[in-house]
């Protein structure tokens, strides 16, 4: 009996050429210079990223989203326009949070108010009111929360709230 010659054959490489790379497989992406430019231009008369997301009919998490690939795309060392994108609105944010410290530096007296309120909204852990809520389990014998308790010690909180800020 003969032997058979096992051969193993060679997987050939694809070439991939400039018009097949061009093409994309799923929905066009959404990050385009037009949708960059709504971003851009809503960011520069409301510094909130959830207002340029509205503005540009797109989600907030989008935005997100591509200023996450711009930072990995700068930490890989590559030069995208994730990372050009990611570094304008960083500029934009920067350059109007440095217009209402101005507003606060120099209008205290005045306007005060309403630059802190913003500050707060931009950045909520930094500038935002400190409040601390203490919660006690309050249970009945059977172990399930009692609505009275709880309605009660809401009520409490939003008049201590209340009474703290001179609302009424």
């Amino acid at each position: 009996m003969a032997k058979k010659k096992v051969t193993k054959k060679k997987a050939k490489k694809k070439k991939v050429t400039k018009k097949k790379a061009a093409r994309s497989v799923g929905r066009p992406s959404q990050f385009t210079e037009e949708m960059r430019e709504k971003i851009y231009e809503a960011l520069n008369s409301v510094p909130f990223i959830s207002f340029a997301a509205e503005k540009a009919g797109i989600r907030r998490e989008t935005i997100h989203a591509w200023i996450n690939q711009g930072v990995k795309d700068f930490d890989a060392g590559l030069d995208t326009e994730f990372i050009a994108f990611s570094n304008r609105l960083r500029y934009i944010i920067a350059g109007a949070e440095d217009s209402l410290f101005g507003v606060v530096k120099n209008e205290a007296r005045t306007n005060w108010g309403a630059a802190k309120y913003i500050l707060s909204c931009m950045k909520p852990k930094l500038y935002g009111a400190k409040t601390a809520v203490k919660v006690e389990d309050e249970t009945t014998t059977d172990g399930a929360f009692d609505g009275d308790n709880i309605h009660a010690a809401l009520a409490g909180l939003v008049a201590k709230h209340e009474g703290e800020n001179g609302e009424t």
